[in-house]
């Protein structure tokens, strides 16, 4: 009735009750229609929804902040923070950009995290936090023992995402040790990569945390980087096949 006569459009919904849907009743009524305008980007950035529909869980994203050695923390006695103000500002701002937040029980027991967005106007937007613990229980002190809505689990990461998926959560974002990293890894359950690197070492031995994780970078495709004063950005995404 409006008189249009082309439309276009990146991608399908997956949604098994409306997949094609719209664009067959447009075409019926004589519209021309095209697919396929920049879908790539469409597709990563409705991930999340898209892992709903066809793969029952969320998108995850790792972040991880690690020194020019390739640890994920320091020694007893020093300041905990690899990265500084910048970057550590950025990862509260990825905290805002996702539904629920991901660690495990001994990240908890050794850093006491809140896991909320502490930007300022944000912490609206702070993400529901998810502690994986085998015990089934947090130190009652901690931060997340007093937080309402924390949410404490001993199932398998691929259970736990399908549990978020059902909850309506699309977007997961993971902050957690290496064991547990390796878990998500393993199991082929990371979609993009937010990797801080500061540009110094820290006084550790041994294996590195980032070797640990058998993290394998080709696997991935590199979407963008920033300096965030010394210290590094780079945000990578998994390469799918379409």
């Amino acid at each position: 009735e409006a008189g249009v006569a082309r439309v276009i459009y990146a991608i399908d919904d997956p949604d098994p009750r409306v997949n094609g849907g719209g664009a067959a009743m447009l075409r019926e009524a004589g519209i021309k229609v095209e697919r396929g305008l920049l879908a790539d980007e469409a597709r990563r950035d409705q991930l999340g929804f898209l892992l709903s529909k066809t793969e029952d869980r969320p998108m995850v994203t790792l972040k991880l902040a690690v020194s020019a050695n390739g640890f994920m923390r320091t020694p007893e006695g020093e300041a905990p923070w690899i990265t500084g103000p910048l970057a550590r500002n950025m990862g509260h701002l990825l905290r805002a950009q996702h539904d629920a937040i991901v660690t495990g029980s001994g990240t908890v027991r050794e850093d006491d995290p809140s896991l909320d967005c502490r930007l300022p106007g944000l912490s609206e937007a702070s993400p529901v936090p998810v502690v994986m613990s085998r015990s089934g229980a947090l130190p009652e002190h901690s931060k997340l023992a007093q937080c309402a809505n924390a949410m404490l689990t001993d199932a398998a990461p691929a259970a736990v995402l399908a549990d978020l998926a059902a909850r309506g959560m699309t977007r997961v974002l993971l902050e957690c040790g290496p064991k547990l990293a390796a878990a998500f890894l393993a199991d082929d359950l990371v979609d993009e990569l937010a990797l801080f690197t500061a540009p110094h070492e820290v006084a550790m031995q041994g294996e590195s945390d980032i070797s640990q994780m058998q993290l394998n970078l080709a696997r991935f495709a590199k979407t963008h980087e920033a300096m965030l004063g010394p210290d590094s950005y780079v945000h990578y995404c998994r390469e799918r096949k379409n």
